[in-house]
């Protein structure tokens, strides 16, 4: 899980992580506050 601003953009080195990570089968997302993160971390435990 990354956490970005509202106008915070990944960088180069972030994209090539994630993609590392999806190729490895892991969950990533983007998300831009606490109240997003939480409604992430359900639905994934559902």
């Amino acid at each position: 899980m990354e956490f970005k601003t509202k106008t915070g953009k990944q960088s180069s080195e972030q994209k090539e992580f994630q993609k590392q990570a999806e190729n490895c089968g892991s969950k990533y997302v983007i998300v831009r506050s606490v109240k997003e993160a939480i409604e992430k971390v359900k639905e994934y435990l559902k």
